[in-house]
C-alpha cells in the first residue's frame, strides 16, 4: 500500500506556506511534518484569492520544492487542505430544537439525525457553500450547556451549532489552484488556534487574535469548543499606509519605523525624546517627532479593536472571553497587547505555543500545520486504514531479517515465510491504535 500524505496550504496575503506531514498519533499535533517550506504570496489581496492561476504556480513550486525532499522512492498520495480569510467565508449560528419520544435515551444515532436535520435548516443560497457545521453545545429540558448528551434522557432537546460558509466562488478558485482539487477547507483562525492556544485556555475561555497584514481574524473558545469566529478586513498594513502618509515617506521607509518603534518609544508607547532623525540614505532623510509617530499609531489600532469588539458583541461571547492571545505580524506592534487589555478588561499576551520548532517558524508555519493536524484527526480511522507506515515501515524491517537469514548456499530464492506474522502484527497494531483512547481537547465528541 501507498504512505498517505496530507498537504496543508496555507494562503498568507503576504506569504504562502506548506507543510506535509503524515498522521502520528505520537507526535506533536498528531503529525509527523515531513517537509515545509513559504514563498511570497501572488494573487492574493486581504485574504482572498483573486487570482487562482498565479497563486497555483506559488503552490506549484512549494510542492516541488517539498516532493524533492522526499525519498523518490515513495510512492504516496496526497490529500489537500486549504484556508480561507477574510471577506470569503462567514459564520452563523444555528438553533435546532427536536422531541425526546418518551423513555428513550439519546444515542449517537439520534445525534447524527439530529445534526443532519439542523445542517439542513443552515441552507442560505447557492451562492455560498458550507465548509463545516460543528457543535457548540446542548440542553436538555432547558438544562445548562452540555457538550455530550449522548446517555442523557429527557422530553427535549436544543443544539447549537456553528455553521461556516464560504463563497462559492472561492471555493471553485481554490479547487482550480490544486491540481487534484481540495479535500477540506479550514478558517484561519480556527486552524492556527491548534497549535497556538493551549487546552487550558481552549477550557477556561479565550480569544485567539490573528493580526496579519491585511486581515484581522478571531476565534473564541470556551469549554474547548469554538464559539465564534470572524475575519476582518484590516490588519498592520493600514497603520504602514498611515505612517507613510502622515509623514509622507516611502512605503518601505514607513514599514521600518513601524518594526522599530521600540527604538525610541517604551513600552506604554511613550517618546523618549521630541525629534527623532533617521538618515537611510543620501536622499531619504527622515525627521518626525514620536509623539506623532505613536498618534498615528494609536488611531488606527483603535480603529481595528473596535471592528473586533463591534464582533464579538454582535455575537454575544463576550462572556466566554477570560484571556487574548495574539498572533500574526501585528503582534510585534509595541503597544498592542495593552491597548487590547484596556479595551476588554482582560489579560492579554503573544501566543508562546510549546514547540520543538523555533518560535519564529512556528508562528510562520502554525496556520498549515493547524490544518494538516485537523484533518488527521478528523480523519484518523480512514488514514489508518489507507497508511501502513503510520506503525513503522514493519513489511521491510521483516524482509531484511529474512534476507540477513538467508543462506549463501541456497541455490533458491527462501520464501517469506514470516508473511503471515507481519500481517499479524500489522493488525495487532492498527487493534492496538484502536484500541488507545484519544483525546483531543479542541473537538466536540458528539
Amino acid at each position: 500500500m501507498e504512505n498517505y500524505i496530507i498537504t496543508a496550504i496555507d494562503l498568507g496575503t503576504n506569504m504562502t506556506s506548506l507543510v506535509m506531514g503524515m498522521y502520528d498519533e505520537s507526535e506533536p499535533y498528531s503529525i509527523k511534518i515531513i517537509a515545509m517550506d513559504s514563498q511570497p504570496s501572488l494573487g492574493i489581496q486581504r485574504g482572498m484569492v483573486l487570482n487562482p492561476e498565479t497563486t497555483a504556480k506559488i503552490v506549484t513550486n512549494l510542492e516541488l520544492g517539498a516532493d524533492r525532499k522526499i525519498k523518490k522512492n515513495t510512492q504516496y498520495n496526497k490529500s489537500y487542505c486549504v484556508n480561507i480569510n477574510g471577506l470569503s467565508y462567514r459564520t452563523e449560528q444555528i438553533t435546532h430544537s427536536m422531541q425526546i419520544p418518551s423513555g428513550m435515551t439519546i444515542s449517537d444515532t439520534m445525534i447524527r439525525k439530529f445534526t443532519d436535520d439542523a445542517k439542513a435548516k443552515s441552507y442560505i443560497n447557492d451562492d455560498v457553500k458550507l465548509i463545516s457545521f460543528r457543535p457548540i453545545c446542548y440542553s436538555i429540558d432547558n438544562s445548562p450547556e452540555i457538550i455530550n448528551p449522548i446517555g442523557r434522557n429527557g422530553s427535549a432537546i436544543e443544539g447549537k451549532f456553528l455553521a461556516t460558509f464560504a463563497l462559492k466562488g472561492v471555493v471553485e478558485g481554490l479547487n482550480t489552484m490544486c491540481k487534484k482539487g481540495v479535500d477540506q477547507i479550514f478558517t484561519t483562525a480556527y486552524a492556527k488556534s491548534v497549535v497556538l492556544l493551549h487546552p487550558e485556555d481552549k477550557n477556561a475561555g479565550s480569544m485567539l487574535v490573528d493580526f496579519g497584514a491585511s486581515t484581522t481574524s478571531i476565534a473564541i473558545f470556551s469549554n474547548n469548543t469554538l464559539r465564534h469566529e470572524v475575519s476582518i478586513p484590516f490588519g498592520s498594513q493600514l497603520i504602514t499606509n498611515d505612517i507613510a502618509h502622515g509623514l509622507n515617506v516611502s512605503m518601505d521607509i514607513a514599514e521600518n519605523l513601524k518594526r522599530n518603534i521600540s527604538n525610541f518609544v517604551n513600552d506604554e508607547l511613550e517618546s523618549q525624546s521630541k525629534t527623532i532623525e533617521i538618515r537611510y540614505d543620501d536622499n531619504n532623510i527622515v525627521k518626525f517627532e514620536p509623539e506623532f509617530l505613536i498618534y498615528i499609531i494609536k488611531a488606527r489600532l483603535e480603529e481595528i479593536i473596535h471592528y473586533i469588539d463591534v464582533q464579538v458583541t454582535k455575537s454575544a461571547t463576550s462572556r466566554y472571553i477570560k484571556k487574548i492571545v495574539i498572533t500574526g505580524g501585528g503582534a510585534k506592534l509595541v503597544g498592542i497587547t495593552k491597548a487590547l487589555e484596556e479595551h476588554f478588561g482582560k489579560p492579554t499576551i503573544i501566543a508562546d505555543p510549546h514547540s520543538q520548532l523555533e518560535s519564529d517558524l512556528i508562528h510562520q508555519y502554525a496556520g498549515a500545520i493547524g490544518m494538516a493536524s485537523l484533518y488527521a484527526r478528523e480523519n484518523r480511522d480512514s488514514l489508518i486504514e489507507r497508511q501502513p507506515t503510520l506503525f513503522g515501515n514493519v513489511e521491510e524491517e521483516k524482509k531484511e531479517e529474512v534476507v540477513e537469514e538467508k543462506k549463501p548456499e541456497d541455490d533458491e530464492p527462501e520464501k517469506p515465510k514470516k508473511g503471515g506474522n507481519i500481517f499479524k502484527n500489522f493488525l495487532k497494531n492498527i487493534e492496538n491504535s484502536m484500541s488507545e483512547k484519544t483525546n483531543f481537547p479542541d473537538e466536540i465528541t458528539s
